[in-house]
């Protein structure tokens, strides 16, 4: 029997739990969901299951070996497979009429997947999560980055209908020449996947952390982003304290700052973990007492670290070393879940007097949460993304 649904094809390169968990809501009796990703840089953390008759159709993306993120020559040659791969599932699913959607889809790929899609005359929603080339200056040269906003102002310019997730990034995509539609949506975490629960969990019981210390957790990527080496002497100072321990659940290139230090490597108290399963991600942050996320200043305007909308979800508060400008920041501040610091040394003040006042991480904690709660919700936020992709989506309020 042929299917008469309205399709819905959304591509997210990293397979983040929330979009994996809207695919899940999205698909039903009212239109049919196609779920891609690039399997070798990570797996969708939904409720998804490849074949299933109830569920998105699961369609992963596999180029037969990691993708190679650090190398540029390498990586064009990656990007221009992916982005083949993406056109030829183009040319061969979807219809006229459909939507499809790309998120955080490297330029040269999305660039391949928009003129398939314009052939096919589907809807195409570039679903803009950072500014790549912003971030690609950070570690790959200014020749490097030139070229990569050249194609990235291209691909804002000529997408048919653009999302943001901040007014900041509705300016950036409008400084890189965006002159048609924007609509303002702001990320979520998967809420129902992340309830608050207690800090002695079968995860922690699991390796092993001390209940009668206080801990400190940084879970997620920890790229070149992320200040690693800054995290690492914050963690040192922090360990200076014996009531305080150290747990990092992380992957990525700025791993390698904190295992470079023997200081950390040494002490019992400081834990280093691969990222953990989704099932384990309520546990691992209901381990803590306070969370950690950090951004260079470098980054502010390319990046929204969405690890933070986790943590309000988990009930615990936030310390957060970044520039107070970043959307994130100006949520943590203006929800009154944490504190946002610029410095190592104000990070560790900061995180002094968290460590000394319970009742000040309890209050900050229940904000975060009661926060999530009211925007996070499967049904709002899925109703916002439909209002996106229609171009009248509720603006975030301030």
């Amino acid at each position: 029997m042929t299917d008469h649904r309205p399709r819905l094809w959304l591509i997210d390169y990293a397979g983040h739990p929330f979009t994996s968990e809207l695919a899940r809501h999205l698909h039903g009796a009212e239109r049919s969901v196609r779920y891609s990703f690039l399997e070798s840089h990570a797996n969708p953390r939904g409720d998804l299951e490849s074949g299933s008759t109830e569920g998105p159709e699961l369609r992963p993306i596999d180029l037969g070996r990691t993708f190679a993120a650090h190398d540029p020559i390498r990586r064009t040659i990656d990007e221009i497979q992916f982005g083949w791969r993406l056109a030829r599932m183009a040319f061969r699913w979807i219809r006229r009429g459909d939507d499809v959607v790309c998120c955080q889809v490297p330029v040269i790929s999305a660039l391949m997947l928009l003129a398939a899609t314009r052939c096919k005359r589907a809807s195409f929603t570039l679903w803009l999560q950072d500014i790549q080339s912003g971030i690609a200056a950070l570690s790959a040269g200014r020749g490097v980055a030139a070229v990569l906003r050249l194609l990235e102002s291209r691909l804002v310019a000529w997408a048919p209908h653009v999302i943001c997730i901040s007014d900041e990034f509705a300016a950036e995509a409008r400084s890189l020449g965006r002159t048609g539609s924007i609509t303002v949506l702001p990320n979520w975490a998967p809420l129902e996947r992340i309830d608050p629960g207690d800090r002695s969990n079968p995860w922690s019981k699991q390796h092993e952390v001390d209940d009668g210390r206080t801990r400190i957790v940084y879970s997620g990527t920890l790229g070149s982003k992320h200040r690693g080496p800054e995290l690492a002497e914050l963690f040192e100072r922090l360990l200076q304290r014996p009531e305080v321990e150290v747990i990092v659940v992380a992957g990525g290139a700025g791993v390698a700052d904190l295992e470079a230090r023997t200081s950390l490597r040494d002490d019992e108290r400081f834990h280093l973990l691969p990222l953990q399963p989704l099932a384990d991600l309520e546990h691992v942050l209901a381990s803590a007492d306070v969370l950690v996320v950090s951004l260079a200043d470098e980054a502010t305007e390319a990046c929204v670290p969405s690890k933070v909308l986790s943590y309000l979800c988990s009930q615990r508060p936030v310390m957060a070393l970044m520039n107070p400008v970043n959307p994130s920041a100006q949520m943590i501040l203006r929800v009154d879940a944490g504190v946002v610091v610029q410095s190592v040394d104000a990070a560790a003040q900061a995180m002094e007097h968290l460590v000394e006042n319970e009742a000040e991480r309890a209050r900050l904690g229940a904000n975060g949460r009661r926060y999530a709660e009211q925007e996070f919700a499967a049904d709002r936020v899925t109703r916002r993304f439909l209002g996106a992709l229609r171009n009248d989506a509720e603006l975030p309020t301030s």
